[in-house]
């Protein structure tokens, strides 16, 4: 009788799981459908601004275009910002970040780096390996996306510490249901290759400064990318928990069905067995 309460008991705990994964799956799967169709926008959003960005360089005076052949930093300052999850339930979303952090903790431990996380789980992991002189932004939120990119400009701009590189460690989506840790360099500035290199027969008439023009545009390019970042990390931080949920409801609908067929199958020998002593019972009796 024991082993059938421990065994009710049981499946009812594994019942009220199955009730929270598959919560946190319709959340998660929701969550998703919202942003990815936002991600669209800011991916063609980016693609124009550096499409825009290649075509004013192309008309632009060479003088102008000095500015993006502006050398680093005099300085060794690295500028490092590794963005995770805030909270658990996403299956391995954090896995590649951690892996990437265990395989360069050396260099990271250096002076020459600033290393800045975005998420209670990597910042947490940072410490456990020893890497303490770390700052921390606020939680990535798809609400705080926009103030964090300019928490970060203002971060890569300071005058007091001017970084020769910065990089930021993300994961994005590949798709639905799998993730890619990469390393986005930010500092130096590069910008992507355009097909329109030819320039006009004509000439421009700049109502701005050709300069102040392309370093405008050159600042907007960085924020537009560091934003992307931002975006393609929460979205893929969602995907992989909609994932992850739904292996675990899955799993528990399985765990469930097994465990009541067992239920059924001791209940019913214990049924059979209760019976079959009731029965000798009144044989030796001489009632039957």
């Amino acid at each position: 009788m024991s082993q059938l309460i421990h065994m009710r008991q049981r499946i009812k705990a594994i019942s009220t799981i199955k009730k929270i994964t598959s919560a946190m799956r319709l959340i998660s799967r929701s969550f998703h459908t919202r942003m990815f169709r936002e991600h669209t926008r800011y991916k063609e959003y980016e693609n124009a601004l550096s499409q825009i960005f290649q075509t004013v360089l192309t008309h632009a005076p060479e003088e102008s275009q000095s500015i993006l052949t502006e050398k680093a930093a005099p300085s060794h300052k690295k500028l490092l910002i590794i963005i995770g999850s805030q909270k658990g339930l996403c299956g391995s979303f954090n896995a590649p970040i951690f892996y990437w952090l265990e395989t360069h903790k050396q260099q990271l431990l250096s002076s020459s780096y600033t290393i800045v996380t975005m998420g209670k789980r990597v910042t947490e992991y940072a410490k456990k390996i020893g890497l303490h002189n770390v700052q921390t932004l606020p939680e990535l939120k798809l609400s705080t996306i926009s103030t964090l990119t300019d928490m970060i400009v203002a971060l890569m701009q300071d005058k007091k510490t001017r970084y020769a590189s910065f990089d930021i460690l993300s994961c994005s989506p590949k798709s639905l249901f799998s993730q890619e840790c990469k390393e986005s360099a930010i500092l130096p500035f590069s910008l992507p290759a355009f097909t329109a290199t030819t320039k006009p027969s004509f000439d421009y008439v700049w109502s701005h400064n050709p300069e102040q023009l392309i370093r405008t545009l050159k600042k907007l390019h960085i924020a537009s990318k560091i934003r992307y970042l931002l975006f393609a990390s929460l979205l893929a931080e969602h995907n992989a928990r909609f994932t992850a949920m739904d292996n675990a409801t899955r799993n528990a609908e399985n765990f469930l069905d097994t465990m009541k067929i067992q239920f059924n199958k001791m209940r019913q020998a214990k049924i059979t067995k209760e019976l079959a002593e009731l029965a000798g019972a009144f044989e030796i009796q001489g009632i039957i």
